[in-house]
């Protein structure tokens, strides 16, 4: 994708889609062509997992008073995921940001940082035209990132079979922390017992704490994306301005013909005039 000797802008390519309409496939195997990072705002959600509370919305338990809410780590994620983003832009490399992208604030944050580091935004949107496919994609998705076998899929490996976060006891530490500089809960999720002395956590991730059942956040049938549907409000569809956006239909096609005519249409990305291209 080199021009002429000319060095290139970097790209910043903005996945955009529905949970479950195949984003994640079609950017890991555009990165791969490419050779830059995936920034993933689902990889950096499932790292809160422990710190989330367990109850239900009207509940009063001490996760709520300490804001670990699903809304408040979700926030959270975005703003690690663009940190990121922005990072891997400022060293001049080509980064695809794996997220829904569903609201205009989360494009309007994309173009900030674009225009920011001088990087070319792009847009590449994943449809899902055959619901039948979708629906099967979604559950086959909940199924296997809920069962024992995938618990390590979804959540963080550092290759040793310690608990998620335990206290060290006859091993060498890794980290001390003062329990004072941490809210009461937060000490006691990460294991820690707050007793105004320093405690030593692991830090080194492994199995999870939880059962494989509770560690899940994303919609795991065709009811939540229904309600995910209505809470947008129509808000998913907006003026994206002169940003060019690729649109896939990825139940027409298989994932890689789709990264294919994707890693095509940004070769040829300065030649193109159309605002939105359409595949197939």
């Amino acid at each position: 994708m080199e021009g002429g000797g000319e060095k290139r802008r970097p790209l910043l390519i903005a996945m955009k889609g529905h949970p479950g309409c195949g984003k994640t496939s079609v950017s890991r195997a555009i990165a791969k062509v490419l050779q830059c990072p995936v920034v993933d705002k689902d990889d950096i959600r499932d790292c809160s997992m422990d710190l989330e509370c367990p109850c239900v919305m009207s509940c009063t338990c001490e996760s709520k008073q300490f804001n670990f809410t699903s809304h408040k780590l979700n926030t959270l994620s975005y703003v690690v995921m663009w940190r990121v983003t922005e990072t891997q832009l400022e060293l001049g490399l080509d980064v695809v940001v794996d997220c829904p992208l569903e609201r205009p604030g989360l494009f309007d944050r994309a173009l900030e940082l674009s225009d920011k580091h001088g990087a070319t935004l792009v847009i590449v949107e994943c449809i899902s035209g055959d619901k039948a496919i979708w629906k099967d994609r979604l559950e086959r998705r909940a199924e296997l990132g809920m069962s024992d076998s995938q618990t390590f899929l979804t959540r963080p490996a550092l290759g040793d079979e310690h608990d998620y976060y335990h206290v060290e006891r006859d091993e060498k530490p890794r980290i001390s922390v003062d329990a004072n500089d941490l809210p009461q809960l937060a000490a006691r999720k990460l294991g820690a017992e707050s007793n105004n002395h320093k405690v030593v956590l692991d830090v080194g991730f492994g199995g999870p704490t939880a059962p494989p059942s509770k560690r899940w956040h994303k919609p795991a049938q065709w009811s939540d994306i229904e309600k995910i549907l209505e809470k947008y409000e129509g808000c998913f569809e907006y003026n994206t301005g002169s940003t060019k956006k690729m649109v896939v239909d990825t139940t027409a096609r298989p994932t890689q013909d789709a990264a294919d005519a994707v890693l095509q249409w940004l070769e040829n990305l300065e030649k193109t005039t159309e605002l939105v291209t359409y595949f197939p």
